[in-house]
């Protein structure tokens, strides 16, 4: 779900679990790490009622390595194939451009192809030779250059499937914190298998994955100028968490260096604890220091640990946490899923890798700061914390119940800067619009059963849907999980293709026949299925070309004008590189609600978590973006005229 690097717009996307994505299928009950997973419901009962990072503290290497399987590099794809996909599109989608841009777009590849390519390309394959790869380090300065607010355009967030918990006479009010609780002590397990190196090697179709993503889990990104830094997680047993509420920051300890960790009730205990506390006079919230544009947060946080040595410690407890728990002020909670999100843009440390989200009636979200890794990387911490929940055994602990307040030292100067810092923020938030669409009673079952690859189908209800709410041939992103290559994320599947343009074009037309638009639709949907291969296969042609242009920068730092006329083409930027529909899919039982923010003005993010039965989406757009309501309210019309030209009754 990340987005092609690099484009003026609104931000990147989180990436999970692609159905019927070649070598992946999340069977219902199965992880992708082949871990069975029971069914869960998402509800609980009781019983009763002087660098640019001064105070970075840990390198990157500081990360532990676990066994990454036997995994492949990614292969480097070859100039001549890639020149030859990208410069046939246009040609197979007429009409799409005028011919003068065409033309013009011809031209400036041909320029490329002859000037630039054959030697960017020989830097490429020797780069492939280094432990990073091909493109290891781009991938990384996709993300740590952007200097755009991470929350909206970043992160990603999950609503956590957790299951029933009985905790006999508990109070309501304390029952509420106890799935938060199992969900973080399952974390601080995960934590501890992956630093100790015993977290199994996923699996997919009996295949090791690539397990980077999984040891950069639990890490900080440390806001810092023109380029971020990723620190891990302290090593060792002792590990505490921070919990933000009402303004107010308090640590608490989950386990000490001997390995004796709190229990699942003294936790909840210690969190309703929290919950009750109310805001003192000194109270500040710090959220925006992380909230905001990635050099003003830098240069906030900077000023904040200088100001005073108790800062300097309070900021440094936040940075070795392991995780954040994030309780909202009255008003934080609805059902758009903006809670998920940002809440109401406080209470939050959103340079955290992992927050989780303390919900209404028990429910459980967290939110993924998405430069470490994907949601598929994350899953098996949610079915850890379901375990765990579901097994009473792993409730004992040895630890207190236990809190202490961390006092930030505030002048009125960083008082008022936060306070437009988090009424900017505030203000760009309440921009976003999201909507969740479940439609239902779409059986994968039967899809396949009629030759149609589920995900191929949702990607063409999208399509149609949008063309529903007046979008004229959208470039459209999809991602594809690479984690099957060594330091694999994502490729980027371009899911608005000529096929696409043809079916939809012919949809409204007197003279093609149902049986014509059929045979067209079933093209489309088999075009789709390609790609996916394609992307698997390592031979995407999008961050190949996002390389060469990276590797053009890095051998012409200065001659940022003479860059090649190519990467700027706005056919090539449509072919390529525009998000205008941003689409990811997470399919795993563990999960009930996925969301990200709209990647570009005037697009929409679009978050897919389909299960057996019903595609669930939800949609997010600007809110002065009017197609984003229409889309969303265009999905099942979409789905209906899809079921029926394939001759598919919804059951």
């Amino acid at each position: 779900m990340d987005s092609v690097p690099d484009r003026d717009v609104t931000g990147f996307l989180a990436q999970g679990t692609s159905l019927n994505h070649s070598g992946i299928h999340s069977a219902p009950g199965k992880m992708p790490s082949g871990v069975l997973v029971q069914e869960v419901k998402a509800k609980t009962k009781t019983a009763t009622s002087d660098s640019a990072c001064p105070f970075l503290t840990q390198p990157l290497a500081a990360f532990t390595t676990a066994p990454a399987g036997k995994v492949d590099p990614i292969p480097l794809p070859q100039w001549q194939s890639t020149f030859n996909k990208l410069g046939s599109l246009p040609a197979k989608m007429d009409g799409r451009w005028v011919e003068s841009d065409v033309a013009n777009f011809v031209k400036k590849l041909g320029d490329f192809n002859s000037n630039d390519a054959t030697d960017l390309q020989k830097a490429l394959e020797n780069d492939a030779l280094t432990k990073a790869g091909w493109f290891g380090r781009y991938w990384d300065d996709m993300y740590f250059k952007l200097r755009l607010a991470t929350p909206i355009n970043v992160s990603f967030a999950l609503k956590l499937n957790l299951p029933e918990v009985d905790t006999g006479t508990s109070s309501e009010e304390n029952h509420s914190f106890y799935p938060v609780s199992g969900a973080i002590l399952g974390a601080y397990e995960h934590l501890q298998m992956i630093q100790e190196k015993r977290l199994a090697v996923d699996q997919e179709r009996g295949k090791a994955l690539c397990m980077s993503q999984p040891e950069k889990l639990f890490g900080h990104r440390k806001a810092c100028e023109d380029k971020d830094e990723l620190i891990p997680c302290p090593q060792g047993k002792a590990q505490h968490i921070i919990v933000l509420s009402k303004g107010q920051l308090y640590r608490v300890q989950v386990s000490d260096e001997s390995g004796k960790k709190i229990s699942v009730h003294n936790l909840a205990n210690t969190l309703t604890k929290i919950s009750r506390k109310p805001k003192q006079d000194d109270a500040v919230d710090l959220t925006p220091m992380t909230s905001g544009n990635r050099n003003e947060c830098a240069e906030l946080q900077k000023d904040f640990v200088e100001f005073s040595e108790a800062n300097r410690n309070v900021w440094q407890q936040v940075e070795d946490a392991f995780c954040c728990v994030c309780m909202d002020d009255s008003g934080g909670g609805d059902d758009s899923g903006k809670q998920l999100l940002a809440g109401i843009g406080s209470n939050r440390c959103f340079d955290k890798s992992l927050q989780f989200i303390c919900m209404d009636k028990g429910e459980v979200g967290v939110t993924i700061e998405h430069s470490a890794a994907d949601a598929g990387a994350w899953l098996p911490m949610a079915n850890r914390a379901i375990k765990l929940l579901n097994s009473a055994e792993h409730w004992d602990g040895e630890l207190a119940s236990n809190e202490e307040r961390l006092a930030p030292e505030i002048d009125d100067n960083m008082r008022s800067r936060l306070a437009s810092a988090s009424d900017h923020f505030k203000s760009d938030l309440s921009q976003v619009e999201l909507k969740e669409v479940n439609v239902h009673n779409i059986s994968q079952a039967v899809l396949k059963d009629k030759g149609v690859s589920p995900d191929a189908f949702y990607q063409l209800v999208f399509q149609l849907a949008a063309y529903h709410a007046g979008y004229d041939h959208p470039p459209t992103y999809e991602s594809v999980s690479m984690r099957q290559f060594k330091h694999g994320r994502t490729d980027d599947l371009r899911s608005y293709s000529p096929e696409v343009m043809k079916f939809l074009t012919a949809l409204n037309r007197g003279d093609v026949s149902d049986d014509g638009k059929a045979e067209l639709l079933r093209n489309a949907l088999d075009a789709h299925k390609q790609k996916i291969k394609d992307c698997k296969a390592g031979e995407g042609i999008c961050r190949h070309l996002f390389a060469l242009e990276k590797k053009w920068e890095e051998l012409h730092p200065n001659e940022v004008a003479d860059k090649p006329e190519l990467f700027t083409d706005p056919v090539y930027l449509d072919l390529v590189k525009r998000s205008t529909l941003s689409t990811s899919c997470v399919a795993d039982e563990s999960i009930s609600r996925f969301i990200f923010g709209p990647v570009e003005n005037g697009g929409l993010g679009i978050a897919y978590y389909p299960t057996e039965h019903d595609l669930r989406v939800t949609v997010s757009w600007q809110k002065d973006n009017e197609k984003g309501q229409l889309f969303a309210a265009s999905l099942e019309r979409a789905a209906n005229q899809l079921l029926e030209i394939l001759g598919i009754e919804r059951r």
